[in-house]
């Protein structure tokens, strides 16, 4: 049947909409028939593929389902190889011991041979994170002032000069060489040994004779 542009327009669109599941209104009757049979075949495709969706949907059920018995039934045959049950004569009793895993018929190797009076216990290895301390913060470094450097020369009984050992670190700015000082303390026993190594006195000193070792 041939048809004219416009009717061909208006069969689609009365075909869509009826895809769509909308009403369509009254067609000429030159089209009823053709509309009455492409509607019958769209009909036919979307059963066919409700069908299809609801299968695959039935099947995808099926297989979780599946899974998830195999997965129950693993987790159990597991618990019961590590804790297996055990009657201890009476009835409606069971008195759990421990397991000594082992194997068992249901981890899927042979049985074990039945517990001694004193079975030993289940070992079980658990890895126990150590806490780690933080780092200690370093310590900042103060300048020392001549009392302290004084206190502390009389508490070593030395000959070092307080005064002198102050102003001479001040001018190199509390630097050893180019690195800065960390234990000013630890630099008056150096001044100390220096001393005892030529054995000099404390009156003797100039602040010239420590300028190559420090």
């Amino acid at each position: 049947m041939n048809l004219s542009d416009r009717e061909a327009g208006i069969l689609v669109k009365a075909l869509a909409c009826h895809r769509r599941g909308l009403p369509v209104s009254d067609l000429p009757y030159v089209l009823r028939a053709l509309f009455a049979a492409e509607s019958a075949k769209i009909d036919a495709d979307i059963d066919r593929k409700r069908q299809v969706s609801a299968a695959r949907a039935a099947a995808v059920a099926q297989r979780w389902k599946k899974q998830s018995l195999q997965l129950y039934t693993k987790n159990t045959n597991e618990y019961n190889c590590i804790n297996p049950p055990q009657k201890n004569g009476k009835k409606n009793t069971i008195v759990s011991k421990p397991a000594k895993c082992g194997k068992t018929s249901e981890c899927g190797s042979s049985p074990q041979p039945p517990y001694n009076n004193t079975p030993p216990p289940c070992s079980f290895n658990i890895n126990i994170k150590k806490s780690v301390s933080p780092a200690p913060a370093k310590k900042k470094f103060v300048k020392p002032t001549v009392e302290e450097v004084r206190e502390y020369c009389i508490e070593r009984k030395n000959l070092v000069d307080p005064e002198q050992f102050v102003s001479f670190y001040t001018a190199k700015g509390w630097m050893i060489g180019k690195n800065p000082m960390r234990d000013w303390k630890a630099a008056v026993r150096t001044w100390e040994r220096k001393d005892a190594a030529e054995g000099k006195t404390a009156n003797a000193k100039t602040v010239g004779k420590y300028g190559g070792a420090f």
